[in-house]
């Protein structure tokens, strides 16, 4: 019986180690490369919208390679006065409007300290993790909306988009290398499973 369970429990610790060995990969698209922004002044007396996308390919992203399994987006935002009412925007993500009427702020006057972040995961939006992955582009537009007093605007500062997912498994019986480490955790296996069996015979 001890042996068994021996056996059991040696046979789990491979499967778990074997599994680890699927390690993810994280991808980074930061708006503008250098991150220092700005991207776009936002005015509804002037530019109102601005459009663009995130690039995941520039981070080493391969499409029908890699499969991106979830998405973290943040926008910064700085007010181009230090003390002004704090304005609205919506931000779409491959054209689904993701933040409606989200209040900013921030200022630049203290960048980046005090810019204003708008923050979230996308990795429940199955339509946003199929677009990703089909080429590994993912647009976006943030709108500033109608002020009380008609003069709301603000400095779109910086777009950052981080994707974590990892090989997609091969299906042509050429499986994916792994360096090894499969062959050498068996090997661990087999000789624990024999120093067992030795010490309880």
């Amino acid at each position: 019986m001890r042996i068994k369970q021996s056996l059991w429990t040696a046979a789990a610790v491979f499967v778990l180690l074997s599994g680890a060995n699927a390690s993810l990969i994280t991808w980074v698209d930061r708006n503008p490369d250098s991150g220092n922004g700005p991207l776009q002044f936002l005015s509804e007396t002037g530019t109102e919208s601005y459009s663009s996308f995130f690039d995941i390919t520039t981070a080493g992203f391969v499409p029908g390679t890699h499969s991106a399994t979830s998405i973290d987006v943040k926008f910064a935002f700085a007010d181009d006065q230090l003390f002004d009412d704090a304005e609205t925007v919506d931000i779409a993500l491959g054209g689904l409007v993701i933040w409606d009427d989200e209040e900013v702020d921030g200022s630049f006057l203290f960048a980046p300290r005090f810019y204003d972040w708008v923050s979230g995961s996308l990795t429940g939006k199955l339509t946003l993790l199929g677009d990703l992955n089909a080429d590994g582009k993912l647009a976006y537009t943030v709108t500033i909306q109608d002020g009380a007093r008609n003069r709301a605007d603000t400095w779109l500062k910086i777009a950052e988009l981080t994707a974590t997912g990892s090989l997609i498994p091969s299906t042509n019986g050429n499986p994916v290398p792994d360096g090894g480490a499969t062959l050498g955790l068996f090997g661990l296996g087999l000789f624990g499973l024999g120093a067992i069996r030795r010490k309880l015979s």
